[in-house]
């Protein structure tokens, strides 16, 4: 993080300069040789390529010593907001979306391309997903000729696909099934808890056996009622976990269905355990003293606090961060 501040900083002062000197002589890296628009693209610096594409438009027909363009380094460096912001402004011109590499790769052979250093920070059974939505959009933006284009190996975008995904879609697969078959597990054991107690009476009868005595106390109710819920959510998120276990993980599957899937799995599981949580309170509160009863929403809301903290970060980090809600490349996004 602190390496990608300090090259932010330098590549603002070294853009900056280029307002007043000539862009070709002074909008290099005097190492490489490569244009400090191309050194914004690569490291995904959004604003720097915004504002260079603002004062030098032509820079982005500039290339690199591999004869990359911009939407090729983009593409091969996943630095997917460039991807968009080019699409934005320069779908329609050949010379950018059609461009071919030094060794014959159109943006179609780079989004096939992956390389571990550049994948996301996400569930490795989600990295396949990202790698699909890429190619599936770099489809509608290239040449439909480059569909079955070679490069200089003879390899077509598919080939390479094949031969670079090989590793990532078995590490997804492993993924998938390990994490299905413990959750899946989990969602059983409450299942079973929730159905002891759902079947249960948390007081003696009155009325020769026919009705609890507390049944028409606000804590009765929100016992049965949750743990009806418990037992629902929970039986549900142990089903969609054996599905995902035993789907036989097709890349269609791995782009929008396992996902949503595991989401689906996740909630319903969450919604359980703060079901089956809830159940517990409507019952214990009985066995509480009138003293405590007074303080006894402030102490479950305490008991509940570090559930609600714990799945809220999961979500947010791991769940609703999936690639179709972070990498947003798609016809709605580039018209």
């Amino acid at each position: 993080m602190k390496d990608y501040k300090r090259l932010k900083v330098l590549l603002t002062q070294m853009s900056a300069e280029t307002e007043d000197k000539s862009f070709k002589e002074n909008g290099r890296d005097t190492n490489t040789g490569t244009p400090t628009f191309l050194v914004s693209v690569k490291n995904g610096i959004t604003e720097i390529v915004r504002k260079i594409l603002k004062t030098h438009p032509s820079a982005v027909h500039e290339v690199d010593p591999d004869k990359k363009n911009a939407l090729l380094l983009a593409v091969g460096h996943r630095q997917y907001h460039i991807i968009i912001l080019l699409g934005q402004k320069y779908r329609k011109i050949k010379s950018v979306f059609g461009a071919v590499g030094q060794y014959g790769n159109n943006a179609l052979h780079l989004s096939t391309t992956y390389k571990p250093e550049f994948r996301l920070d996400i569930p490795e059974g989600f990295q396949m997903q990202t790698e699909i939505i890429l190619y599936e959009t770099m489809e509608r933006l290239v040449p439909k000729h480059y569909y079955s284009s070679p490069n200089i190996y003879d390899h077509t975008p598919l080939e390479v696909s094949r031969k670079t995904h090989d590793v990532l879609l078995q590490t997804g697969k492993k993924w998938l099934k390990e994490t299905s078959i413990q959750c899946s597990a989990l969602a059983g054991i409450i299942a079973s808890i929730t159905f002891a107690a759902s079947t249960s009476i948390p007081s003696d009868t009155s009325n020769n056996g026919k009705r609890p005595s507390f049944d028409v106390q606000a804590g009765f109710t929100n016992f049965t009622v949750s743990s009806l819920i418990a037992l629902s959510f929970s039986m549900t998120s142990a089903m969609v976990f054996i599905t995902i276990a035993n789907s036989s993980y097709t890349l269609e599957q791995f782009a929008r269905i396992m996902p949503r899937m595991l989401f689906f799995g996740f909630l319903t599981l969450f919604i359980s355990i703060g079901a089956t949580l809830m159940s517990f309170c409507g019952a214990h509160i009985y066995t509480l003293s009138y003293k405590l009863r007074n303080t006894a929403i402030q102490l479950y809301a305490l008991v509940f606090l570090p559930l609600i903290l714990f799945s809220l970060a999961q979500i947010r980090s791991s769940y609703l961060s999936l690639p179709l809600a972070s990498f947003k490349v798609n016809t709605e996004d580039i018209h």
